[in-house]
């Protein structure tokens, strides 16, 4: 419900947000703090806590998440699918 009326995930106010706190789009974040800066309020934490998220990410990115590291163009293409 937060991500489809309150705050949906791919807007491009929000990709400016995470374009602006990730830094260079090449480097590389951990899954926890791509988790953060992906969802960065707590409503949406607690909406899309961390075991959903890997979840999904999983699924994403076919293989195991658990030591992954996102870039920020993973980061658009993982919104862009579970928009």
């Amino acid at each position: 419900q937060h991500f489809t009326t309150e705050a949906p995930l791919l807007t491009a106010e929000r990709l400016d947000a995470l374009r602006e706190v990730w830094g260079e789009a090449e480097a590389k974040k951990t899954v926890e703090e791509a988790h953060v800066l992906l969802f960065p309020s707590a409503a949406e934490q607690a909406e899309y806590p961390m075991e959903l998220f890997l979840e999904d990410l999983a699924e994403f990115l076919q293989t195991d998440p658990s030591k992954a590291t996102l870039s920020l163009v993973d980061a658009e293409k993982f919104l862009g699918e579970n928009q």
